[in-house]
């Protein structure tokens, strides 16, 4: 009997163990105050690593001057209806830079073309950066030296082989968009001025600035857009093909290249253009003319 006492004696007290070990697991853990930490460190845990590849087929967006690129379908860049065209933008909509990256124009940089017709050479075209800014309508733009000369044949000048001397006038907005907003053209023939056919300015009698790059071109796949507004004298248009092109020109080859059409809807004919970054390529769909880079120069600090 006394053995049968000593069982349940033991029985009972492992119960009451049991049960006391149970309400202990259950009891909501206490967080560790800032003494604690102090004075009890966490063990230490070897870190690891993961590295993430890079997506190439990730179009890039543009950084402006103040802040980065908000999507352009955030805000209403321009509307058109019953064939009225209205600019939804002000002065204090565009940044003091134009480094969109199809479009970029760092002061001093310069871009030198050869101007094919039926494969051969006959003109060169040059593009440079100034430093100095023009005022249109209120912005602050990036001006480009854009000069057409023909190639000297022989050893007898014809004088001034100037074709073409144009002051091209852009401006990047906040959203990352580089607009076109005028140009001051010089034509010649033999060397003489003949005329300014072609140019405009925004603001003036009536004339609005076009998108000459979007900041992200592959939301805009297929869609029509005006380049420049001048009605009846400059009404350039362009349409976003593609943005993962390979192209190869004298200068180099690139992969991920934007591709557009540039037509007008006052003149015929039409013409692809080649991004990466800068222009590197422009031809005319019939295969007449064609436009490749030979040469670029960085500027320097």
């Amino acid at each position: 009997m006394r053995q049968a006492i000593c069982l349940r004696f033991i029985l009972g007290f492992m119960m009451l163990f049991a049960t006391a070990c149970s309400s202990a697991a259950q009891s909501p853990t206490v967080a560790p105050t800032p003494q604690s930490v102090v004075t009890q460190p966490a063990a230490e845990v070897p870190s690891t690593s993961t590295s993430i590849p890079l997506t190439e087929t990730l179009a890039p967006t543009a950084i402006s001057a103040t802040s980065t690129s908000a999507p352009t379908e955030a805000v209403t860049l321009f509307t058109e209806s019953g064939g009225a065209y209205h600019i939804n933008l002000t002065p204090a909509d565009f940044v003091d830079v134009v480094d969109n990256p199809y479009f970029p124009l760092p002061p001093a940089a310069k871009w030198e073309y050869e101007i094919r017709q039926g494969g051969t050479a006959a003109q060169t075209d040059t593009l440079e950066v100034l430093r100095d800014k023009r005022d249109v309508n209120g912005v602050q733009a990036t001006v480009v030296r854009d000069t057409v000369s023909e190639i000297a044949r022989g050893t007898v000048s014809t004088g001034n082989k100037i074709v073409e001397d144009t002051f091209d006038w852009f401006a990047q907005d906040k959203y990352g968009n580089v607009w076109y907003v005028g140009e001051s053209v010089d034509n010649y023939i033999g060397g003489v001025l003949v005329s300014h056919a072609g140019s405009w300015e925004w603001g003036v009698d009536g004339a609005l600035p076009g998108i000459i790059m979007w900041a992200d071109p592959s939301a805009h796949v297929a869609e029509k857009y005006r380049q420049e507004y001048y009605v009846g004298k400059a009404e350039d248009m362009g349409q976003v093909l593609s943005v993962n092109e390979s192209l190869t020109v004298p200068f180099g080859s690139f992969d991920q290249v934007l591709k557009t059409l540039d037509f007008s809807n006052i003149e015929s004919g039409q013409e692809q253009k080649f991004y990466a970054p800068g222009l590197l390529k422009e031809m005319d769909v019939n295969g007449n003319e064609e436009v490749v880079l030979t040469k670029f120069a960085q500027p320097t600090q």
